[in-house]
């Protein structure tokens, strides 16, 4: 190793120089603005994704709240007809027969329970078209906000890049 002096380099005779000064103010400067711009753009690009991604999932949730709501509607006009069936059949028998108008309560129930259950269908069918509209709206404007931090960071870039040349 080298450990004498005659080969130019020993514990006796090296000396450490510290030649770390501080960093320019334009140096300083343009590296402050890059990592904003580089924080703003890792901040749009993790929106995109999330958008990505809620996007993709909107139209499958809204596929099971159509199937959903046409299930409840099935029921319900199922429901309707039986009802109606039952009425037809027996409406001489119902003022006379106490099971028959107990029977004849119960069928209008199930009648109501589908009724509301149909509408919160409807409604559920509802929010999930808003939302998925609103996933596609929100990845739109994150994919807008992406590329206008990708724009500001490589201008960014290439000014200081200038600066630098010069």
């Amino acid at each position: 190793g080298y450990n004498r002096a005659k080969y130019g380099f020993d514990a006796e005779t090296c000396a450490i120089v510290n030649m770390i000064h501080k960093q320019s103010p334009d140096i300083a400067m343009g590296v402050d603005k890059a990592l904003e711009a580089k924080l703003e753009s890792d901040a749009a690009i993790k929106a995109l994704n999330e958008a990505k991604k809620l996007s993709k999932e909107a139209p499958r949730a809204l596929a099971i709240a159509q199937k959903n709501y046409e299930e409840k509607q099935k029921a319900y006009e199922d429901t309707y007809n039986l009802l109606n069936i039952y009425k037809s059949a027996t409406s001489d028998k119902i003022a006379e027969d106490p099971e028959h108008v107990q029977k004849m309560k119960q069928y209008e129930a199930d009648l109501e329970t589908a009724k509301i259950e149909k509408k919160q269908a409807e409604e559920a069918y509802y929010a999930a078209s808003q939302n998925a509209l609103e996933a596609t709206h929100n990845f739109e404007a994150a994919k807008e906000a992406a590329a206008s931090a990708k724009k500001t960071a490589e201008e960014l870039a290439e000014e200081i890049l200038e600066q630098w040349r010069e």
